[in-house]
């Protein structure tokens, strides 16, 4: 083999290392990307095995379809077109991830409860999008059911040991300053008002901030 045609089988192997890199990390990122997919065979050339290859090509499906979901949420509260509506279980992780995207963009990745914001530069983020009435009980992927929470405030508003009230105003339960908790910045939360999306189109809404303080919040 001459020196000509080992350095273009070098460069073919490097070339195919950043296209691989390249799809790996975008596809972690979370973040669309438009590829022909057909293109990709399990017989083509790759660093990665042929059925991881196949899942990462899944994932950024995933992630393209969820980005035009989460545009159709953002574009149907506009329009007040937003229906209750059923998701076959091979569409979960699309409305799954659309939904997060779409609060994260409301809320400029900020938690509504404690205000934090913070990113990495591959768009990493502290927040999700948690839903309010939670999915599985009414299907309901309207922006205006969910808030841009951090994990900790996630799990806190979920366990009813705060809420949102019809004023938007944090309140917290009695019980974040009992039974050996150290709720640190958590209990200094109460009585104030979240942070709102700057778009007023997409506050909560009230009937679901109600069905979370009835159903969910401890009050005691």
């Amino acid at each position: 083999m001459s020196l000509a045609e080992c350095c273009t089988i070098c460069f073919i192997k490097r070339l195919l290392h950043d296209i691989d890199f390249g799809l790996l990390t975008t596809i972690l990122s979370g973040q669309p990307f438009v590829i022909h997919f057909a293109s990709f065979s399990p017989d083509s050339s790759t660093y990665f095995a042929p059925e991881l290859r196949q899942r990462l090509i899944q994932q950024g499906k995933i992630n393209l379809e969820s980005y035009f979901y989460s545009q159709d949420l953002l574009k149907k509260v506009k329009g007040k077109e937003i229906k209750e509506t059923a998701v076959s279980e091979q569409e979960y992780a699309v409305r799954d991830q659309g939904f997060k995207r779409t609060m994260r963009r409301i809320y400029d990745h900020r938690c509504a409860l404690c205000g934090i914001r913070v990113k990495t530069a591959e768009e990493h983020t502290a927040v999700v999008g948690a839903h309010i009435i939670p999915w599985n009980i009414n299907h309901n992927d309207d922006p205006r059911n969910g808030l841009s929470l951090c994990r900790l405030c996630h799990w806190t508003f979920d366990e009813g040991l705060m809420t949102v009230n019809l004023d938007y105003v944090v309140r917290t339960s009695p019980q974040l300053n009992s039974l050996g908790n150290m709720a640190a910045h958590l209990a200094l939360l109460n009585q104030r008002n979240m942070i709102r999306p700057a778009d007023s189109d997409f506050l909560p809404d009230p009937d679901s901030l109600s069905w979370h303080m009835k159903k969910v919040f401890r009050r005691r």
